[in-house]
């Protein structure tokens, strides 16, 4: 059933994507996430384009896509080009705020079991930035971590680093990224944030 809900969602946004709108992200943006992805720079992919990094505070539910019942965390960063569209979309879901080394495995739609490690998940973007292209799962042989080097309670501050590989899983039009992704040397400083509606 949730599958259907999820299809039904990506058609109306993809039937959206004619309508004109402002492409950019409406959420802040705080901190910096650094990495390079198979050598190069992640962050200087689109030529003047721009990042948005955020830490998130979700919450899960039976038949949700993400059916964890406690609180959780997610780091999200977003790369963007120019014009305000969205390209690439890295996802760590059931971040830690604890101080630690953990693994990093791939995420799977409506699963969570609250003694896995992190999620992981990368999304390419085509179009004006509201059509799903590729999806990456994290590559299970490859050694995934995110280190959490601190968390402050009273700012909701997070840094840590972390080595992620990822391979691709479902082709989209418009394929244009390698197969598999290698994530290295990877930093990042971000606030904790409550967005979700009360």
């Amino acid at each position: 059933m949730s599958r259907i809900i999820c299809f039904i969602v990506l058609l109306v946004a993809s039937m959206s994507c004619n309508l004109q709108y402002d492409a950019r992200p409406r959420n802040p943006s705080w901190g910096f996430f650094t990495t390079k992805m198979n050598g190069q720079e992640w962050n200087k992919t689109y030529r003047n384009g721009y990042q948005v990094v955020q830490g998130l505070t979700a919450s899960g539910a039976a038949g949700s896509a993400m059916p964890c019942k406690r609180e959780y965390y997610i780091i999200n960063a977003e790369l963007y080009t120019s014009e305000g569209y969205i390209r690439q979309n890295l996802y760590l879901k059931k971040v830690p705020i604890v101080k630690g080394k953990y693994k990093v495995i791939p995420y799977i739609m409506d699963h969570c079991n609250e003694s896995d490690p992190v999620y992981g998940i990368l999304y390419t973007w085509i179009d004006d930035g509201c059509v799903i292209g590729d999806e990456y799962k994290i590559l299970e042989s490859e050694n995934n971590f995110l280190q959490i080097e601190s968390y402050n309670e009273k700012s909701k501050e997070i840094k840590g680093t972390f080595q992620l590989t990822f391979v691709l899983e479902r082709e989209g039009s418009d394929h244009t990224l390698p197969d598999t992704l290698r994530f290295r040397e990877g930093k990042f400083h971000t606030k904790i944030m409550d967005l979700r509606r009360k």
